[in-house]
């Protein structure tokens, strides 16, 4: 397996980009929320800026996952955070360790640039909020969602 940086435009030239890309759709998709339609130039402008960094794992020369993390300042503490944008391994790779190592470059990162390790969200109750939890990582906050009348 080989993790290493990777651009926006780098996940997106992978062969495999289009069905991971689904997989991770339909994992957090979200009823009565839009689904995803990622703006890939938006993301790309982002990454431009020096706000946006990203990973990528691969199998063999094929991609298996993928990690991005954003760079902002918060206005209400006036310090920049970093928080993971995109954090995907394909289900049938995920005991490979790939997801592991793609978070500890993300956490690198993100203390390199701010100082802290990055916010990262995660579904209620998921393997991913166990993992982190094992990892030390605690919740600090919850997004609550009500669907609107038809």
């Amino acid at each position: 397996m080989n993790v290493q940086p990777c651009t926006v435009a780098e996940i997106q030239a992978s062969p495999e980009f289009v069905a991971l890309a689904l997989e991770h759709a339909r994992e957090h998709q979200v009823e009565g929320m839009p689904p995803s339609v990622p703006d890939w130039p938006a993301y790309q402008r982002i990454e431009q800026a020096g706000l946006l960094y990203g990973w990528s794992a691969t199998l063999e020369g094929s991609l298996i996952g993928y990690i991005s993390i954003v760079v902002s300042v918060h206005p209400r503490c006036s310090a920049p955070l970093a928080s993971t944008e995109g954090w995907f391994v394909v289900r049938e790779h995920r005991k490979t360790g790939a997801g592991l190592k793609l978070f500890e470059l993300a956490e690198a990162k993100a203390l390199e640039l701010t100082g802290r390790l990055p916010l990262v969200g995660a579904p209620m109750d998921s393997d991913l909020a166990l993992a982190l939890r094992h990892l030390g990582y605690h919740e600090i906050s919850r997004v609550l969602f009500k669907q609107a009348a038809a």
